[in-house]
């Protein structure tokens, strides 16, 4: 794979989401959880098998990943967890609106194609702090 675009990668950082969204899927974590209270490690760890984070920590291609700020189904805590433990290089845009899982947010869209042609071309720029890597709004 020559690069990846993690347009607000969806379901990262579980126990994070679940105590700061009250948004799905993560209610019913905290709702099958809530008379459960001694499970809560067990469920975590099993949820850590699909969590998007050690995914990140695997790979190696370029990654491109956008975040919305005011997103309530991805967090933008959780999408910069997966982009801190990703293992290759990898840049993050921001975007103040929320994002809606129906089509892709504004901050991918028509520049998700250029940059995949810029890391085709070996000439991505690699990872840089979150702060001067986010774009304001959504140019």
């Amino acid at each position: 794979m020559r690069a990846a675009v993690a347009d607000v990668p969806f379901l990262c950082h579980f126990r994070r989401a679940s105590q700061i969204t009250d948004s799905g899927p993560y209610t019913e974590i905290a709702r099958r959880l809530s008379g459960h209270r001694f499970s809560v490690e067990t469920a975590m760890e099993t949820l850590s098998y699909l969590d998007g984070v050690n995914f990140a920590a695997r790979a190696t291609c370029p990654a491109w990943f956008s975040v919305g700020l005011m997103d309530k189904i991805c967090p933008s805590s959780t999408v910069f967890a997966a982009y801190h433990r990703y293992a290759g290089p990898a840049e993050a845009r921001c975007s103040r609106t929320t994002v809606t899982r129906e089509e892709p947010s504004t901050t991918c869209r028509g520049r998700s194609p250029r940059w995949a042609a810029l890391c085709a071309a070996d000439r991505f720029s690699g990872r840089g702090p979150p702060s001067q890597r986010c774009a304001r709004g959504s140019r």
